[in-house]
């Protein structure tokens, strides 16, 4: 899902911390983000922070798998328990919408990233303003639509954060699978977009 939706056309280039705002995360599914090319174009394995408030199940597939530069910090997207400038990229794969409050995930992304750090995610956004019927519906909150908020919005409060937005594309290849949530889908423009924006 990192690669295939958060990276498929941003290239991050020479890092040293990555860190991933995340409920969940086991570290396989962040291992082809996992590496940087150094100066003599050869792969060398990223020093990863996971942040999430579900972990043991990440740690104990990390360990299993060996990934020894990944380590899981529990802690909410909103307030994570880390320095200023801890990171050179944050990413997010469709976690965002889940928050209530965006302006301050993306207030923290900006505070956790160093000068010229990334913030390269994916998300659920729509084209138009949810209506309340649909934004407290549970259903449609799990299925990551009655959390999702409308594009412009959602872009304005990343530049409002202090980052400048670089690329902002629709990942159409993206498929809803209930009904309730194609129906949505169809009728307010919920879809997927992926992003990178910058730390001046």
């Amino acid at each position: 899902m990192f690669t295939q939706y958060t990276f498929h056309s941003f290239r991050i280039g020479l890092v040293t911390m990555i860190l991933v705002m995340a409920v969940s995360v086991a570290p396989a599914q962040v291992k082809g983000s996992a590496a940087s090319k150094n100066k003599a174009n050869e792969l060398e394995p990223l020093n990863m922070l996971v942040l999430g408030d579900s972990i043991m199940w990440g740690q104990g597939l990390r360990d299993r798998d060996k990934f020894r530069n990944v380590t899981y910090v529990k802690g909410y997207i909103e307030a994570a328990p880390l320095p200023d400038g801890v990171a050179d990229v944050v990413i997010s794969n469709g976690v965002i919408n889940l928050a209530v409050n965006k302006a301050k995930v993306f207030r923290e992304a900006s505070r956790l990233l160093g000068p010229g750090g990334r913030f390269a995610i994916s998300d659920i956004v729509t084209e138009v303003q949810l209506p309340e019927n649909i934004v407290c519906n549970s259903t449609l909150w799990a299925a990551c639509i009655g959390g999702a908020a409308q594009q412009d919005n959602y872009c304005r409060a990343i530049e409002a954060a202090g980052l400048r937005l670089v690329k902002v594309e629709d990942n159409p290849q993206y498929q809803f699978i209930s009904d309730n949530a194609k129906g949505a889908s169809r009728k307010f423009g919920v879809k997927s977009i992926s992003l990178l924006a910058v730390k001046p």
